[in-house]
């Protein structure tokens, strides 16, 4: 647990730090922030409905879970050889990965996505 809340404070840290670079630069001021406020409350609700809802389906084919990753696995190199692919993957993420040492797993979820995504 303590290893979460770590990581959560350190991107609550990243996240922070570029809204502040942005605003000591004065890419963004305060008169930005209103005003894009101000506009985003005069849009109709029908708009930002569909906006959400076509976000939420494009995320659907643009992120990658595991599921998905599996699914693909056995489409793009066939059911044999993908499965196979995808069985030794996920059991080598499995048995080399713990909580205090989650990065076996992160590797092979980023090697996964590099393979079938190029």
């Amino acid at each position: 647990m303590k290893q979460l809340i770590t990581s959560a404070l350190i991107l609550l840290a990243i996240f922070a730090s570029t809204f502040f670079i942005s605003r000591i630069t004065g890419v963004l001021t305060v008169e930005d922030i209103k005003s894009a406020l101000t506009k985003a409350f005069q849009v109709n609700l029908i708009y930002v409905a569909m906006t959400v809802t076509l976000l939420l389906f494009i995320d659907l084919f643009i992120a990658i879970p595991s599921l998905t990753m599996r699914i693909f696995s056995g489409h793009f190199p066939g059911a044999i050889t993908g499965g196979a692919s995808g069985a030794i993957i996920a059991a080598y993420a499995g048995s080399k990965s713990t909580l205090n040492n989650p990065s076996p797993a992160i590797f092979i979820a980023i090697g996964i996505s590099v393979v079938f995504w190029l």
